[in-house]
Parts: C-alpha cells; sequence; structure tokens
C-alpha cells in the first residue's frame, strides 16, 4: 500500500500543471 502512495506521489511530482492542463490523472491508491 505504502509502496503504491510513493510512486502515486513521485508520479505527481513530475506532473507539471501549466505546460500539460490537460493530463490525465494517475488514479490514486485506495
Amino acid at each position: 500500500m505504502w509502496r503504491n502512495i510513493r510512486i502515486y506521489r513521485v508520479l505527481l511530482s513530475r506532473v507539471d500543471t501549466s505546460t500539460a492542463p490537460d493530463i490525465i490523472w494517475p488514479t490514486q491508491p485506495e
């Protein structure tokens, strides 16, 4: 579980909303 959350956070940190406003966000782990 924690590993999935860490990966999710890394993916979010790589997202630049200023250059990719239409980004498809990765699904948040439950």
